[in-house]
């Protein structure tokens, strides 16, 4: 028994299976999580290791190198890159796609630790972090108060707020921003410590000798264990100046108070965070994996509102950064626009049939197949978000095929005088072969995107996944559902008003079609010169248009770097920075804030965040934000500005968008190109502003040991070097517990004993005589210039050029720019190498992958259909469609001034699948025809074409409507897709008419019987 008999034999089991595919299609709908792009955990691990007081060179030197040298052997490492800082040093491993993060977090944890002892004892332990995409906050609040020290704010913030908010479901973690964490500060002073005999040496050991509690064991008696604790832990912050240093030589006991000023304040009191001029701390919430977004946010609002109640008046809580907006929107957006492609799609359906019968099978197969994708989507573990829903628009178009194609067949039958029930069983056995041709073709143009590497693969997975199976069940219900309800609904009837007055123009149209296709046919040679000229202009357009990652969309959010010359210490800084913000906020509506640290890598360095109106028609666009920022920043000389907009897919990569790297085997032949190259950059029109990561800018004061007069008073370089570090640099003395919560002890000499290179003079270290001397002795200094930071890539100095783009530049434009620069200053620096980082390294490895998929979805797509056809010759004739869409699609995004980015590149390799589906309708057909007519090659193709000039005109119009509602979204991406899809579509689809014909005529090979085996099977 066929399929089609027994779906028409039992229509309860058919109806049976459509339910059970929509009952767990439901099932999937409402298990699923849902966010604004797939969760994508990004190969990458960082290793932060922090040196307190040591500059760059020693970072580089005692730690960088050393962790370099184990973690490079690791296995899967596709780069390695550092940056040492002073303080500091950042690794950062990132790895090949589809490694086992988890592996690899282990392995790296193991390298570390192998050479933990080789790294100086000041060194505290290095960290190892795994980066993902949920590692960016979905929401943030912050705490204002005008009344309440900012300690105390924190501590409202650390234990209420984060307390309630750390407990909701789906959430991983809650940081805290700004927050003024206290501690115990010991402000020394180096005058008193020399006047009364006392060295940073001896005021450390103090510290730790006198605020301690070992274990003491316990007393064991006949009956009874009773342990003992020595309460050795000093309690109260003030209490620490009671600890005795030294005895005087007259018994005076010299204590911590004698020599120091202890308060009781935050660890940081310069640097914070600021929204629009308040100073603020701010919680952000970060998503468990395939945790539902929308659903935390609901909660989070909730708890929020019930915490303002608890905590004081005087503390204000206001709103922050909420992605379950734009996710909520976009969803909200996507979902509209399916609905808007359903009515077209049934519109067309209705327009062609003109029955209202018929129009209702395809009503019902299209939500069996979109509703039971959801169940795919639970299956893999996936979400829903916009791609997956962006997946399900394109799908409307694509499920509806099958059904029309044969509905349409059945109802051609009944109306040539068979019963339903035989219309169904014969129409559907004689599409049966086409319709699973196009199917496994449909399928299998995916099968390659599954193994494109790098974010695009991993971004693009659920999308195929949704294309995959909704694809698969559409055709299981067009093969099964779709006979059972033609057998049941449709029947000869006498035609209505409607279908009277329309039918002479449809009459006409296929006439006209017919008149045209003969004439064609007869000077059917044109078909190469017309494919060639194709070519030549998809070529042209492929080559002058812009390319990049993916568009940038609006995400209410502008992003603000800002940095002073190198030695600018903060104060400055923030008297500059704050000049600027206040400015920037003036520009801003109401309901629109600024977020802004200053001191946010190092004393010169801040940055700001604006979040914008979130109704997009009631603001400017933030392009246009962003270029006022930039203007507005560009006239302050002595501050660099760098604006830039947020990525729509990020790549946890970070910066700027064009990332262009220099390698040299030294870090000498970097600091005389650098500036060069930086130079030519800063002229070039495509870029709007540029700055590189290694400047040799920093002033930097070198402390030389005059050893010879060391060793004579018997100071060894360790005693010096620690005594400079005990007083310059912050210092950990030990812990303070409070409350039950511990708190660090720190001390260092108060700033104004520190603020020129003459105050070390004050500084004092003990002989071999015991006797307390000047350090001035011993040391000379000068000043230099150094780089802040030194970065290195796979083990060698490096610099990365960044750059932001001119409105109308892409990636593509600024990565060909900088290549250009390259090969005019390199010639002269041959060994120097280049290559590429961040968002630009991603964009140039998902376009090569993207066009190594593209040629890989041809093949395969070739090989499919000689498999069905058991002919190599037929595959010629149906690729003859794909030069037309190509060139369709191609011309219409040029014309049209979008970008070759991911979305229209998916759309090029879908659209393989679209035409070819039109050259197998008339290819299968028209093998048909030959096969039980014996008529010629010509004729066949010609019969073939007019025969199914409907169902393609049909299935072609719907594909291509239900895409037109991603034009008029107006979100770029979804722009770039429809563009790509309804103008390779529309333009194939009239070609496809008249070139698969002729090429037929020419390139059809004899027919094999195979089609009439598996017409036997439907």
């Amino acid at each position: 028994m066929s399929v089609s008999q027994l779906s028409v034999r039992r229509p309860v089991l058919m109806t049976v299976m459509a339910l059970v595919i929509l009952l767990l299609g439901f099932f999937g709908l409402t298990s699923l999580g849902i966010r604004e792009y797939p969760n994508v955990d990004y190969p990458l691990i960082q290793v932060r290791t922090s040196y307190p007081g040591a500059n760059a060179a020693v970072v580089e030197a005692e730690v960088t190198e050393i962790l370099e040298a184990s973690i490079n052997s690791a296995s899967g490492i596709k780069a390695l890159t550092s940056t040492s800082r002073d303080g500091f040093s950042y690794i950062s491993i990132e790895f090949e796609t589809g490694m086992d993060l988890e592996a690899a977090a282990n392995e790296i944890r193991d390298r570390v630790s192998r050479v933990r002892r080789r790294l100086p004892d000041d060194v505290d332990e290095p960290t190892v972090y795994k980066s993902d995409s949920d590692s960016d906050p979905i929401l943030m609040v912050s705490l204002v108060s005008d009344k309440l020290d900012p300690m105390e704010v924190s501590e409202i913030a650390n234990n209420h707020v984060k307390e309630r908010l750390q407990t909701i479901n789906g959430v991983s973690e809650v940081a805290i921003w700004g927050e003024k964490r206290p501690v115990v500060r010991l402000w020394i002073d180096p005058i008193r410590m020399q006047a009364l005999g006392v060295s940073g040496a001896q005021m450390a050991a103090a510290l730790k000798q006198g605020n301690l509690e070992l274990p003491s064991g316990s007393i064991e008696g006949s009956e009874t264990t009773l342990s003992i604790r020595t309460l050795g832990r000093v309690l109260d912050p003030k209490s620490f100046g009671n600890i005795a240093v030294r005895t005087a030589e007259d018994g005076t006991v010299i204590r911590i108070s004698d020599v120091a000023d202890i308060h009781y304040e935050p660890k940081d009191t310069r640097t914070g965070f600021r929204r629009n001029g308040k100073n603020s701390i701010t919680l952000a919430l970060m998503a468990q994996p395939g945790s539902n977004h929308v659903e935390i946010a609901n909660e989070f609002y909730k708890r929020v509102e019930d915490i303002r109640r608890e905590i004081p008046e005087s503390v204000e809580l206001l709103y922050g950064r909420d992605t379950s907006i734009n996710i909520r929107a976009s969803i909200k957006e996507v979902v509209e626009t399916i609905f808007i492609a359903f009515v077209l799609v049934i519109a067309i359906i209705f327009a062609f049939l003109r029955e209202g019968r018929t129009t209702f099978i395809p009503m019902v197969v299209v939500p069996v197949s979109v509703i039971g994708s959801f169940f795919v989507l639970y299956l893999c573990g996936f979400s829903i978000n916009v791609l997956t829903l962006l997946a399900m628009v394109l799908a409307i178009g694509l499920v509806v095929d099958d059904a029309i194609v044969i509905v349409e067949n059945i109802y051609h039958k009944i109306e040539n005088g068979m019963t339903p029930k035989q219309a169904a069983v014969a129409g559907t056995n004689e599409i049966f072969f086409a319709v699973i041709a196009t199917s496994i073709v449909l399928m299998t143009v995916f099968v390659p995107v599954l193994a494109l590497g790098g974010t695009t693969g991993l971004l693009f997975r659920e999308f195929v996944a949704v294309m995959i199976g909704t694809v698969f069940l559409s055709t299981l219900c067009a093969l099964t559902l779709s006979p059972m309800l033609c057998s049941k609904f449709l029947k000869r009837q006498k035609q209505g008003w409607f279908f009277r007055i329309t039918e002479p123009f449809f009459e006409g149209f296929n006439g006209l079609y017919s008149r045209l296709l003969g004439g064609f046919l007869r000077l059917r040679f044109l078909l190469f010169p017309i494919v060639a000229a194709l070519f030549v202009a998809a070529y042209f357009c492929f080559n002058n248009m812009s390319s990049e990652m993916a568009p940038t969309e609006d995400s209410n959010a502008v992003m603000v770097n800002m940095s002073m010359p190198e030695g600018v210490n903060l104060s400055r800084t923030k008297r500059m920075a704050d000049e600027f913000v206040d400015e920037v906020t003036s520009i801003l509506d109401s309901n629109e804030y600024t977020e802004f640290q200053a001191g946010a890598w190092n004393a010169g360095n801040s940055r700001m965040r604006l979040f914008l109106n979130d109704d997009k028609k009631a603001r400017r666009p933030q392009s246009e934000i962003a270029q006022v920022i930039q203007v507005l920043g560009n006239e302050y000389p002595d501050l660099r500005v760098m604006v830039f907009e947020p990525q729509s897919i990020s790549t946890q990569r970070g910066g700027l968008p064009v990332q262009f790297v220099l390698q040299a085997p030294n870090i000498e032949v970097l600091r005389d190109l650098v500036p060069k190259f930086e130079e030519a950059a800063s002229k070039s029109p495509v870029f709007s502003v540029v700055n590189s990561n290694l400047r040799f800018t920093k002033p930097e004061l070198h402390i030389e040991i005059l050893r010879d007069k060391a060793n004579e008073e018997g100071v060894s370089v360790n005693d010096i070097a620690q005594a400079v570090q005990l007083a310059i640099s912050d210092q950990t003395y030990g812990d303070y517990y409070k409350d039950g919560r511990q708190y660090d002890i720190i001390g260092a000499v108060g700033y104004q004993y520190r603020d020129t290179p003459e105050n070390l003079s004050m500084l004092t270290v003990k002989n071999g005589k015991g006797e307390l001397v000047s350090l001035d002795n011993f040391i000379t200094y000068k000043e230099q210039s150094a780089s802040p930071s030194l970065p290195r890539y796979n083990r060698f100095s490096a610099a990365t050029i960044q750059a932001g783009l001119v409105p109308g530049k892409t990636i593509g434009d600024g990565v060909e720019e900088m290549r250009r620069i390259a090969k005019k200053l390199l010639k002269d620096y041959p060994s120097v190498s280049t290559t590429l980082s961040g968002s630009s390294k991603e964009f140039e490895e998902s376009s090569s992958g993207l066009y190594v998929v593209f040629m890989l979805a041809l093949a395969l797509v070739f090989l499919v259909l000689a498999g069905q056809f058991e002919s190599f010759r037929a595959p010629f004739v149906i690729f003859f469609t794909v030069p037309l869409a190509l060139s369709g699609a191609l011309v219409s995004l040029f014309v049209t001034g979008q970008t070759l980015n991911i979305f229209s590149e998916i759309a090029l390799i879908l659209l393989i699948a679209l035409v070819t589906k039109n050259g197998i309708l008339i290819v299968e057909f028209a093998n048909q025809i030959a096969e039980n007519t014996g008529c010629s090659k010509l004729e066949a193709a010609r019969m073939a074409a007019e025969r199914r000039f409907r169902p393609i005109l049909m299935t072609s119009l719907s594909t291509v409507l239900g895409a037109v509602p991603l034009i008029l979204t107006g979100t770029p991406s979804r722009i770039a897709m429809g563009v790509a899809i309804v103008g390779g579509l529309t333009f194939a689809t009239f070609m496809t008419l008249f070139i698969v014909p002729a090429a037929y005529s020419f390139f059809a090979g004899k027919v094999e019987s195979v089609r009439s085996d598996a017409s036997k099977m439907a």
